[in-house]
């Protein structure tokens, strides 16, 4: 890996398992009105996980809503 023309070392690499998750090849979660959720670490992916962790997007114009 370069980074500005320096090359980075990992001292060390991540002991199995490991999971690397791209956002591009996660299925995202729709929320409806323009807002969405890509899922990052949950139980469909970890047996471990007890909550769902993501991103959400959210198109221009649109918010979270209140309750």
């Amino acid at each position: 890996m370069s980074l500005n023309g320096a090359t980075a070392v990992c001292p060390q690499r991540p002991t199995e398992p490991s999971l690397l998750i791209r956002p591009d090849e996660v299925d995202r979660f729709d929320r409806g009105g323009g807002v969405a959720t890509i899922p990052c670490v949950g139980k469909w992916n970890s047996e471990k996980a007890v909550v769902t962790t993501g991103q959400t997007v959210f198109q221009p114009g649109t918010a979270c809503p209140c309750s």
